[in-house]
């Protein structure tokens, strides 16, 4: 094949690649960007972030990083830096994307920082970065241990300090239940029904409640900061789209 063919093939490699990520069909994009890449062409970093973009649009977030790693490290870009710290939070692989943002002090990659800490259950160093930020911190974050403690000296009570009445109220039912029948027990001398049954039963739905509060708390702080790294990505993407594809 010769210097002209060659170009030409490439050149007409990669635009069948745009063309098919634009008609969203990523898999075979990343296929034709690939072997554009195979066959040399000059500008690498630009399909490094094609291939990691299809990658990304997959769901294939460790592919998507892969690539964005090479870009990242061949052209040190602030932009492509965010890019690869989302792919690693998208995997879940946050201590990756904390590497990448370490020295940034920007807002931009402070809040996705504070994500990347959320997501991990790290919920101090979150909160900080929140504070400074001038982010609302969640309810369930600034409460988290007076919601604990509550659950602790009264079955369920945290529940209804994050508004969960109808589990709160069962909770605080059953487990007065439990109390209730090893009283009764200990009353009469059985023990044996006591230990066997009473305080079982008591046991189970106070520490239930106890596991409910923390598990319905994990997932409202996760949905929040879930919701703030979906406008973050979006953000994201679109930029890169408008940058790679030249759209306005």
């Amino acid at each position: 094949m010769g210097l002209l063919a060659l170009g030409l093939f490439i050149s007409l490699s990669s635009s069948i690649g745009d063309s098919l990520y634009l008609n969203r069909d990523y898999f075979n994009a990343i296929t034709e960007y690939k072997r554009s890449l195979f066959y040399g062409d000059q500008d690498s970093i630009v399909l490094f972030r094609k291939i990691a973009l299809s990658y990304y649009k997959r769901g294939k977030f460790e592919d998507a990083m892969e690539y964005y790693s090479r870009a990242y490290y061949n052209a040190g870009s602030r932009e492509i830096g965010l890019l690869f710290a989302l792919a690693s939070i998208r995997a879940g692989i946050f201590q990756s994307a904390r590497l990448i943002l370490e020295d940034q002090v920007d807002s931009f990659s402070l809040i996705l920082k504070a994500v990347s800490f959320g997501l991990s259950e790290e919920y101090d160093s979150a909160s900080k970065i929140l504070l400074v930020l001038g982010y609302p911190v969640p309810t369930e974050l600034r409460m988290k241990r007076v919601v604990e403690l509550a659950s602790r000296f009264i079955p369920g009570l945290g529940l209804l300090f994050i508004g969960d009445f109808s589990l709160f109220c069962g909770t605080l039912i059953a487990s007065g239940a439990g109390g209730y029948l090893t009283y009764y027990y200990v009353k009469r001398r059985l023990y044996y029904e006591a230990v066997t049954s009473g305080i079982p039963l008591f046991l189970r739905f106070y520490n239930g409640g106890q596991w409910n509060t923390r598990t319905r708390m994990k997932i409202a702080v996760r949905k929040y900061f879930t919701g703030i790294l979906k406008v973050l990505e979006d953000d994201l993407l679109e930029r890169e789209e408008r940058s790679l594809f030249n759209q306005k």
